[in-house]
């Protein structure tokens, strides 16, 4: 009887069975950083050369709706990642900011977002599944001459 009550030979799968969900979801937040790291590296140097190139100046109507849609549209193409939601907002500056008065009243506060859906979304591991509930945000600010957009 004793033998019986003292046999290990399962012992190694049940704690494997047991500790591979964890390892699995260890693993994916780890990759997922990895990818969200990257991802933010590129979308500052990104946001900030389209800003500069798309912003001051777009091409055909001159407008702030339009330099908008062509920054979002060139920051998304440039990003080419299919679990990125770009956004870009404009914040006018006034001349008194910061307690000091600009020579260059035109300034404009381009703040472009990027959202970081983790990979994957939604997954199930024997018979539960599992949704992400959150993403990861990150953003970057530019200033520059509006120049001849009215803003």
């Amino acid at each position: 009887m004793r033998k019986v009550l003292r046999e290990t030979s399962g012992q190694a799968s049940v704690e494997l069975a047991v500790l591979m969900p964890v390892v699995i979801v260890v693993g994916l937040i780890l990759i997922n950083l990895g990818f969200f790291i990257e991802c933010s590296s590129r979308f500052d140097r990104v946001s900030q050369d389209m800003v500069l190139a798309h912003g001051v100046s777009p091409e055909g109507e001159q407008s702030s709706e339009h330099a908008l849609a062509e920054i979002t549209g060139a920051i998304t193409e440039a990003m080419a990642n299919d679990s990125l939601e770009v956004s870009v907002k404009t914040e006018k500056i006034d001349m008194w900011s910061g307690g000091t008065f600009s020579l260059n009243p035109a300034r404009i506060r381009f703040v472009c977002e990027m959202k970081y859906k983790p990979i994957p979304a939604s997954f199930s591991i024997a018979g539960v599944s599992f949704q992400s509930p959150f993403e990861l945000t990150h953003s970057r600010s530019v200033v520059v001459d509006a120049g001849a957009i009215g803003f």
